[in-house]
């Protein structure tokens, strides 16, 4: 669930203009104990996204944290509660928030290109 939770962000975010880089790059340095700058400097980004995701029966927890890397410090972390029965609006809801924690005001085009993006999934 983690997994594609983190894809369908990186997707969405990518979709509005946000550099991403995909997951076969990132996936490489999950048990990575080697500091943050490290990691950031072959990825070549300021900034990292970390999350987790905990699932009990129907329900998921989705905890992220944005951090800088120069100097390394925490911008923002929260969780995120969401029944499992609309996994697809959480996913939607997730992007909006780390689109609204880069501070990237999304325009009417990058709205319908998430709006879109979540219709699409919804008739897969």
């Amino acid at each position: 669930i983690g997994a594609r939770v983190a894809d369908r962000a990186r997707s969405d975010l990518a979709r509005i203009g946000v550099d991403m880089r995909s997951f076969q790059s990132v996936q490489r340095f999950k048990n990575d104990t080697r500091p943050l700058s490290a990691i950031a400097g072959e990825l070549n980004v300021d900034a990292v996204l970390e999350g987790s995701v905990t699932l009990e029966q129907d329900h998921v927890r989705v905890t992220l944290q944005l951090v800088w890397v120069t100097p390394e410090s925490h911008r923002w972390e929260d969780s995120y509660d969401y029944d499992l029965t609309d996994a697809i609006a959480a996913q939607n809801a997730l992007s909006r928030t780390v689109a609204k924690q880069l501070r990237i005001v999304l325009t009417p085009e990058a709205e319908a290109r998430l709006t879109s993006s979540m219709a699409t999934t919804c008739s897969r």
